[in-house]
């Protein structure tokens, strides 16, 4: 494992030894080395082990040094006047030791037992065992307690024991309610906060706003800009020093790669895609972590939003591969695409206040894609906890479209019907909840036609010039034959109330619609 310079002085025990470094706590290092003329070249990813008559020749070329001091030497000294030979850009370590030789056994002792514990951690990650494990390990190098805060199910998982006054804290919730505060901060504290910790290489000390002398050390956990999770030390009684910075930094790097390839045992590139995963599997989410969830990208639960659908085939070589998701993934900035049973998904926030982000201008962008062939199912729109209904309207819209929409883009709108006709048919016979004065002219000599005609009628507000219009008929046809059609089956309209008239339209279309099935 890479380590730092401060971590290795850390553990040969700070009355041995001072460090002085240009990066901190950065993870630099990946081994010991003793140095010797015959060596050659320093390289720049070891630190040298010498003594005081190599130290300057090395720390001129760069290098990692470490230095065997005698006990009268002043070590801060020493320290000081080589980093500052270096340019300040080396890592100093200078210790009181013997010789070199002994310096150099005592610091591959160290770096043998941090590689020890890499190890067992990343075994842990390798055998997918759960978080609560990996951190059991983890605690062994960084200072108690320590947490991981998963952002895609709003969950806390901790390790060590916590000591000294909590209440009141961000641990009294985690420890007292068992989950993390969510909420903790508000969306405006929060934005500050991402604002502060942008660049996931530095680590941010949080001061929880119930405690300012509780102190929180926060490293992002994260993968193309996405944050995925937090890894917090939280210490009650003494501040963070480098070392336990850099040993974080390298616990948040092991994690980041369990997170990236398996969140609850699938891939998910985001909390808001984990969450619809979870929304259209039907399984229960609560409404706290959808919120702050949506929330991180200003979005809310009753917001508008609309869902698309594209099968996706077997073989790996289509267009559906990864190449293709990301492209659908610049072609729709802003939108959270995921996959799930074998279909693409493409969730949009239709933005209100923005005339451009509506359905109509996503499916019209969905039409003028460069791979027209590709099917695809659009649904209504709906808010966000309603996913699931959203979810199977598009898979309908796509499965009775058929690639057969205008430019391969099919809207719940076009199914609608046969989908309320198939539903119904699945539940009750048809002559049940139908009108029965729709199924006896269904059954007539040129039923759809008749029918065709009644229900234009009613769904233009029983004027006769725009359903006529409606069915590119001229208006006194149109006349004609909706007064044969009363007479013939002494039918009047204008005595129906609202309710009957509106199921005897509904009626007439499910007929046609089921006419044309056949």
């Amino acid at each position: 494992m890479k380590t730092s310079v401060a971590v290795l002085a850390e553990k040969l025990g700070n009355n041995c030894s001072v460090w002085r470094s240009s990066t901190g706590y950065a993870l630099t290092l990946e081994g010991i080395r003793l140095w010797g003329d015959q060596l050659g070249e320093a390289r720049h990813d070891a630190l040298w082990v010498c003594d005081p008559d190599d130290a300057e020749q090395l720390a001129r070329a760069g290098a990692s040094v470490a230095v065997a001091c005698g006990e009268d030497e002043n070590a801060d000294a020493l320290a000081d006047r080589l980093f500052a030979k270096s340019g300040e850009t080396a890592e100093i370590l200078v210790a009181h030791t013997k010789s070199a030789n002994e310096l150099a056994n005592r610091l591959m002792d160290v770096k043998e037992a941090l590689d020890a514990w890499d190890a067992a951690l990343t075994e842990e990650i390798i055998a997918r065992k759960p978080l609560q494990n990996i951190l059991e390990i983890a605690v062994k190098q960084l200072a108690n307690p320590v947490a991981v805060f998963d952002e895609t199910s709003g969950l806390m998982s901790y390790a060590g024991e916590v000591s000294g006054d909590y209440q009141e804290t961000i641990w009294g919730v985690v420890l007292d309610k068992g989950r993390a505060p969510v909420g903790y901060y508000t969306a405006e504290e929060r934005t500050q906060i991402s604002a502060n910790i942008a660049n996931s290489a530095v680590p941010t000390i949080i001061r929880p706003k119930r405690s300012p002398l509780h102190e929180n050390l926060s490293l992002c956990i994260n993968e193309d800009g996405q944050v995925l999770g937090m890894l917090a030390q939280v210490d009650l009684l003494a501040p963070f020093d480098s070392a336990q910075i850099s040993l974080a930094m390298h616990v948040r790097d092991r994690l980041g790669e369990m997170f990236r390839t398996t969140i609850a045992g699938q891939h998910h590139r985001s909390p808001i895609g984990h969450t619809l995963r979870l929304l259209i599997q039907g399984d229960t989410v609560e409404e706290r972590i959808v919120r702050y969830q949506l929330e991180r990208k200003s979005w809310h639960i009753n917001d508008r939003y609309c869902l698309a659908v594209m099968p996706l085939p077997d073989n790996s070589d289509s267009p559906y591969s990864n190449p293709y998701r990301a492209e659908i993934m610049l072609a729709y900035p802003g939108s959270i695409v995921i996959d799930q049973d074998r279909y693409l998904v493409i969730l949009i926030h239709l933005d209100q206040s923005q005339p451009t982000a509506s359905r109509e201008e996503f499916i019209e962008m969905l039409r003028h894609r460069d791979s027209q062939d590709i099917p695809c199912g659009v649904s209504d729109e709906f808010e966000f906890l309603h996913a699931r209904s959203a979810w199977r309207q598009a898979r309908i819209a796509v499965r009775e479209g058929n690639g057969n929409g205008r430019k391969g883009v099919s809207t719940y709108d076009d199914v609608f019907f046969s989908d309320f006709l198939h539903q119904m048919e699945q539940t009750t016979p048809l002559d049940v909840p139908l009108h029965p004065m729709a199924l006896r002219i269904a059954q007539s000599e040129r039923g759809d036609e008749v029918l065709s005609c009644i229900f234009a009628y009613v769904m233009n507000g029983c004027n006769v010039s725009r359903a006529a219009r409606a069915l590119y008929m001229h208006r006194n046809t149109l006349e004609y034959r909706m007064t044969s059609i009363q007479q013939r089956w002494s039918l009047d309209m204008n005595s129906m109330d609202e309710d009957e008239l509106l199921r005897f339209a509904l009626s007439c279309r499910l007929l046609m619609q089921q006419s044309l099935e056949r």
